[in-house]
């Protein structure tokens, strides 16, 4: 009969520390990663055309004045 006690305290100490918060992070962590890749991915593709709009809009203000 002790066996049996000791078993049900230790599922439920084992049930008790079961935590997830670290699988949650990791999740967290990856989905970051992916945002930040995808947004220098971005950066990347359309900086030079950026870049250009505002030369374009930087040398109209200087012909204006």
């Amino acid at each position: 009969m002790r066996w049996l006690y000791v078993y049900l305290i230790c599922l439920l100490f084992e049930r008790s520390g079961k935590n997830e918060r670290g699988a949650t992070v990791v999740e967290y962590g990856i989905l970051a990663s992916i945002i930040a890749i995808a947004a220098i991915a971005v950066i990347i593709l359309i900086g030079d055309w950026v870049a250009s709009a505002f030369q374009g809009a930087s040398n109209a203000f200087d012909a204006g004045q």
